[in-house]
């Protein structure tokens, strides 16, 4: 009885505490991922706040300058031959300033001179000065019918949205307030002119591209009524499209909603958002500009945080642990096992099996589940290119910290895989096209063409050749062997990324490929964007493909001087991610040591006092014969090198079948072994289920 009270209690006491290890330990999981995703909602929140505080910091510096010279203009406290040094010395205090000037009207400057608009622009980081709209109208145009001209005077001081300027031959936002000059008839004042500063965009894209929101995040600007101000993609700014008109705008009608809202709240605000496009989850802050009718707008990639760390998945499997010592405690105590009974011995050893076999499901669960799309998304050397505003803030962030003599040039280029083939455990056979895009006049001085490096042996072909307007459209057929490591470590449950590095053929001029991003439907990883849509791969399901850059770094300059791609040079990668297919893998490969691992126990259970060892020994001899075949049939399969996961199982079957044989020899002798004797052998019986299990589990944990 008091053995029995003590089993009863040990029992309960490690049942309620494992019990409470995993609810803390789950708790502590939650609030840890918790923590992750309100840090970077806070971090992201941040900087929108802040990054509108700027923004509109620097408009009201310009804001104010404009507003002076005019109000200074319509006072006489400015005279005009003062002029020039005013706007010269307003550009020398304000050095984020692109433009500075005024523009009187007709004969406003003098009764002579019809037109007349002294600016400073900056050109390089320097001052420019004297360029007098007066003497270039009669080749450029007449301002007075442009709006930046006529709005300040129909309107008052007001921001003029973005336009291409002629003199700056560049996208500028514009302030313009007029000002104005005493009437000599009438002695009433009267519009003397316009007196407006800009910003050159990009400068306004530096600070955006500055701004930390993850590897794929990025920011946009735009007006009350919707126009675009800024996007990482300048087209959509040149084109002047309305952020309405975006192709992921009218497919959601919560951001149109949430758009109108901004615009007429003029507050602070923030939507989870899912990108059906892209497959992301992201949150999106919109933040009023104040002294503009201007809103920021920034785009926050949830699913770059959205991972399981290393201190993560730890947890999870104390987790696992955790329920399977409660688990098996609660059964000691429901099944009465402190009674002694062997009914209670078998139903203990059936219950702890199967929760150490679902304990090694869920590891596997884990396993096969796992994003692997978002694999390469997180180190810091690969970006995946989801979205084109994030492949613009990309490269507009990286050419602004590399100081580069050559300016790069960036060719789109697309990929269409027909099909896929594994030839080896490192081979891969791959047929597709590939085309590229290239501007007429601008990119004669470079070659056409793609090299593609890893390849063996690579057959391309021009296929196609095709003019668009100011384009020239180039599509190769390729067929190539590429070598790359895989790792079979997780077999069958491993996955594969097959990666198609491309490089320029005049990968010495400072070339960078981009996606084509417009040739695709589209480029939602999920959708599979570039893959034959009825594609065959036995024994693989494809999970997705994306575009990626990979910054790698050279050891060697090519034997070319000054070569810029020798230290974190984005290079341009089409990725397919492969999950094999399990249930083939289960049909083919665990089959047969799950049936031999059940025989064994039926020999096992036929262990009794008038049994004879030497017919065990035998058998276990022939299950010993075929597990060491079925293994070697899997290796001249693989050809992998190092251990598989999968090699586990015979490791452990070659560990049991042994262990039989040799309980039943220990059975049979004279000199008694009382564990072994004890109940004709019950405790090796009751221990081959939970035993076998438990190795597989601690392998599972190992290798996962």
């Amino acid at each position: 009885m008091k053995q029995s009270q003590k089993v009863f209690r040990l029992s309960l006491f490690f049942c309620i505490s494992s019990f409470l290890l995993v609810i803390f330990t789950s708790y502590s999981y939650w609030r840890e991922r918790h923590h992750i995703l309100t840090e970077a909602k806070n971090n992201a929140k941040q900087a929108a706040v802040q990054a509108a505080k700027q923004i509109d910091g620097h408009l009201v510096k310009l804001k104010n300058s404009a507003t002076s010279i005019a109000n200074d203009l319509t006072s006489g406290t400015l005279k005009k031959e003062q002029l020039l040094d005013r706007l010269r010395n307003t550009m020398e205090e304000n050095p984020e300033f692109y433009e500075a000037g005024v523009a009187y009207v007709p004969y406003g400057y003098d009764s002579n001179i019809r037109l007349y608009a002294p600016v400073y622009i900056r050109e390089e980081g320097k001052i420019k000065p004297g360029v007098y709209i007066r003497q270039d109208v009669d080749k450029l145009y007449d301002y007075t019918n442009k709006d930046w001209y006529s709005l300040p005077l129909r309107q008052g001081a007001t921001w003029v949205e973005p336009h291409f300027g002629v003199v700056t031959q560049t996208l500028i936002a514009e302030f313009g307030t007029p000002f104005y000059r005493l009437d000599p008839t009438t002695k009433k004042q009267i519009p003397g002119g316009v007196v407006y500063a800009n910003y050159s965009l990009d400068n306004l894209k530096q600070f955006m591209t500055s701004l930390k929101l993850g590897q794929t995040g990025y920011g946009f600007i735009f007006s009350k009524q919707g126009k675009l101000l800024y996007h990482p993609n300048t087209d959509l700014v040149t084109q002047k499209k309305n952020i309405l008109e975006l192709p992921r705008v009218q497919q959601s009608e919560k951001l149109q909603t949430t758009i109108e809202k901004v615009t007429k709240q003029s507050q602070l605000m923030v939507i989870d958002y899912y990108d059906e496009l892209t497959g992301q989850n992201a949150w999106l802050f919109f933040e009023p500009i104040p002294s503009t009718d201007w809103f920021l707008g920034v785009v926050f990639i949830k699913d770059e945080i959205l991972v399981n760390t290393n201190t993560q998945q730890y947890k999870l499997k104390i987790i696992i642990l955790g329920l399977i010592v409660f688990f098996c405690f609660l059964s000691i105590l429901l099944f009465k096992i402190y009674q002694g009974t062997v009914k209670s011995f078998w139903l203990l050893s059936g219950s702890s099996s199967i929760c150490l076999t679902m304990a090694i499901i869920s590891i596997w669960l884990m396993e096969v589940t796992d994003h692997k799309i978002n694999e390469s998304k997180h180190r810091q050397d690969r970006i995946v290119l989801f979205l084109e505003a994030s492949l613009n803030k990309f490269l507009n962030s990286r050419s602004e910290s590399i100081d580069q003599a050559q300016s790069p040039r960036y060719i789109p280029t697309g990929i269409f895989i027909q099909s896929l083939e594994f030839q080896g455990a490192n081979d891969i056979f791959v047929t597709g096209y590939i085309w590229q895009k290239y501007q007429k006049k601008v990119d004669d001085k470079i070659s056409k063409g793609f090299i593609l490096p890893e390849a063996i042996d690579p057959n391309i072909d021009k296929y196609y050749y095709h003019q668009e307007e100011d384009l020239e459209v180039i599509g190769w057929y390729f067929e190539a062997k590429f070598r790359q490591e895989f790792n079979y470590s997780k077999y069958p449950f491993d996955s594969k990324q097959v990666r198609l590095r491309l490089w320029h053929k005049d990968f010495y001029k400072n070339v960078i490929l981009t996606p084509d991003f417009q040739s695709y439907d589209l480029i939602n990883p999920v959708s599979k964007p570039g893959l034959e849509e009825n594609f065959v791969l036995p024994g693989w399901k494809i999970q997705g493909s994306f575009f990626e850059y990979h910054l790698n770094n050279y050891n060697v300059n090519f034997g070319i001087n000054n070569y810029v791609g020798q230290k974190k040079y984005p290079e341009l990668y089409f990725t397919v991610t492969l999950q094999r297919d399990f249930i083939n893998i289960f049909i083919n490969n665990l089959m047969v040591p799950i049936v031999i691992a059940l025989l064994l126990f039926l020999v096992h259970l036929l262990i009794l006092k008038d049994s004879g060892s030497l017919d065990i020994v035998i058998a276990c001899s022939g299950f010993l014969f075929i597990v060491i075949l079925d293994q070697i049939n899997l290796r001249s399969r693989i050809l992998a090198g190092g251990i598989l996961y999968l090699e586990y199982f015979y490791f452990i079957l070659y560990i049991f079948i042994i262990a039989v044989a040799i309980n039943s020899i220990l059975f049979s002798k004279k000199h008694k072994i009382r564990w072994v004797q004890y109940q004709e052998s019950l405790i090796p019986k009751l221990l081959y289920w939970p035993g076998m299990l438990t190795l597989l589990l601690v392998f599972t944990l190992l290798i996962f």
